[in-house]
């Protein structure tokens, strides 16, 4: 069954981004409005010095079928952008970038980050 692919100009369907970080803090919960006797009976074990590490994610939400013109495609077939061209990890994520490129404000577009095994790779920064 042949499939004909959005054309890469057509507004796509609603993307979510998102960029998870890491880091580490300590922390003591306690209340300069309360005595020391209060917050340990208001925090417990949390008013002793207590260290974690958090993750945070931020989503941004767009227009945009990058993926959905990569998504269970054959690449080099499927995808106009690699007749040309080879479709190695590092060609993949020039084409993403320069699809993401069309749909964002300028100097919105950072960084963009395939991993094409748990232990490979590629980031590409525009330059």
């Amino acid at each position: 069954m042949s499939r004909t692919l959005p054309d890469v100009e057509e507004p796509g369907h609603a993307m979510y981004l998102s960029r998870t970080e890491f880091f580490s803090a300590a922390h003591c919960l306690h209340s300069k409005y309360l005595n020391d006797e209060e917050n340990r009976k208001a925090y417990g074990v949390s008013n002793n010095m207590n260290g974690y590490n958090y993750r945070v994610k931020v989503t941004i939400k767009g227009k945009q079928n990058v993926i959905d013109e990569l998504d269970h495609r054959q690449l080099d077939r499927d995808v106009p952008y690699f007749k040309d061209r080879p479709s190695t990890v590092e060609n993949i994520v020039l084409f993403i970038w320069h699809q993401m490129k069309k749909c964002l404000p300028e100097g919105i577009l950072h960084e963009i980050e395939v991993h094409n095994s748990n232990n490979n790779c590629v980031k590409y920064l525009g330059e």
